[in-house]
């Protein structure tokens, strides 16, 4: 038995058993590599099979108006006037029909659609087992562009031969956000012993690896792009996924090694500067993290969340005037940025600037008035006016918003050094603090 039958023995046993002693015509459609495939799996079943008779109709590459015409016409008499049914029909080429091309691309074809009108009469004037081969690479757009044929078809068979056909498979499955099934399809890929090659590896190891950082399994993630990185030692792609998933893992000084050779191989990306300033910025390195951001935004600077986290980094090295300016930038380039409007007026309400501060909150809760941390700073603006009521009001109005009741505490205890350069009663403060502890 070759090893394309041996691999596939499930699904023939399943066709067999469907086609024996079939009284009715049925439209079957089956996901094959080649053409060699489709003789190999076609010889099995009419061994097994054999009052049946088996033709083969390959379809033009030039457009054709009717399918139904074009199969009725292409077959001898006998296949039309039997009244048993005797006869597979293998139809071939109908992947060509699924798109037309008008200025290079590729447009939708309405033939597809035609097998739905015309399954009466395929039905009723061919007397035998249709049986459409496509190649797999085309399944899941060809089902959105012409869903009325995968309706009509009686059912579907995978007939998986090399690790391309799954490779192929967990690719769309991967674009498709089945990462599960697509790691299910690379692990049977990884079973098949052949020649290495280097595409189709390095492909394999690299969707893989993918589906794991979707899975946030880093380690895993980790091992296969450094498979793929062994076939393609110099891809910054792939030196870039890395320092995602070494950050994700939080080894953050690998994380940083990886950016740095991606930037090495393509020093105008953006996202790497962006991102090893994160990095950086979890580290507590602000300075380096700055640095990074601003080659980032050199690079783009029409990019909010580089201005954004610039900011942070500024605001933690207490450098609030440029924090400020990072801020305004974040705001110029995102108007409906909630956060950037709320930190523009945090940094203004920790500097002394209460009226400024005020400005940029009431922005920031036209656009969101759900956020949890405007609340707290309109609640300290009337905490340092003496509007204890008022306050109060802002601060429930704020924990209520917080899932993680704890993060709102923290927040409240942390925020009272920057409160007393306002004089505010301290003790009054943590007293309200406790009160909410209580009640919740």
């Amino acid at each position: 038995m070759s090893n394309i039958i041996n691999y596939n023995k499930q699904e023939i046993e399943e066709l067999i058993f469907m086609l024996t002693d079939r009284k009715k015509t049925a439209l079957i459609v089956g996901y094959l590599e080649n053409e060699f495939v489709a003789e190999e799996i076609f010889k099995t079943i009419i061994r097994q099979l054999p009052e049946y008779e088996l033709l083969h109709i390959s379809l033009p590459d030039n457009e054709i108006d009717s399918i139904s015409t074009y199969i009725a016409n292409n077959l001898p008499d006998r296949v039309l006037e039997d009244e048993k049914i005797k006869h597979i029909i293998h139809i071939s080429g109908l992947e060509e029909h699924f798109y037309t091309y008008k200025n290079r691309k590729p447009v939708a074809s309405p033939l597809p659609e035609t097998v739905n009108a015309e399954h009466k009469i395929l039905f009723r004037d061919i007397p035998a087992i249709l049986f459409f081969s496509l190649g797999t690479q085309i399944t899941i757009k060809s089902q959105k562009e012409a869903p009325g044929f995968w309706d009509l078809a009686d059912c579907y068979f995978n007939f998986y031969t090399s690790k391309n056909i799954l490779i192929s498979l967990a690719e769309e499955l991967y674009y498709e956000d089945k990462f599960d099934e697509s790691i299910t399809k690379i692990q049977e890929a990884l079973q098949i012993s052949d020649k290495f090659d280097f595409g189709r590896d390095y492909n394999m190891y690299f969707i893989l690896a993918c589906n794991y950082v979707e899975k946030k399994q880093w380690d895993n993630a980790i091992k296969y792009y450094k498979k793929a990185l062994k076939i393609k030692p110099h891809s910054d792609f792939i030196w870039y996924n890395l320092g995602i998933s070494y950050a994700g893992k939080k080894n953050y000084k690998q994380a940083i090694k990886c950016y740095k050779k991606h930037i090495e191989i393509k020093p105008d990306d953006d996202s790497a500067w962006y991102n090893m300033g994160n990095v950086y910025c979890k580290k507590k390195k602000y300075k380096q993290s700055i640095k990074c951001y601003k080659k980032a935004v050199e690079i783009k600077p029409d990019n909010s969340r580089i201005w954004y986290n610039m900011g942070n980094s500024f605001f933690k090295q207490k450098n609030y005037k440029q924090a400020i300016r990072c801020y305004k930038k974040t705001v110029e380039t995102e108007p409906d940025n909630d956060r950037a409007w709320n930190s523009v007026g945090y940094t203004y309400l920790i500097t002394g600037n209460i009226q400024k501060a005020k400005l940029y909150f009431n922005k920031a809760v036209k656009i969101n008035n759900k956020d949890k941390h405007v609340f707290m700073n309109f609640g300290h603006i009337n905490f340092s006016q003496n509007k204890t009521s008022k306050a109060i009001e802002f601060y429930q109005k704020s924990l209520s918003l917080f899932e993680d009741k704890e993060s709102f505490f923290t927040g409240m205890k942390d925020d009272y050094k920057y409160l007393k350069q306002y004089k505010v009663n301290k003790k009054k403060y943590f007293e309200i603090i406790n009160s909410f502890k209580i009640l919740t």
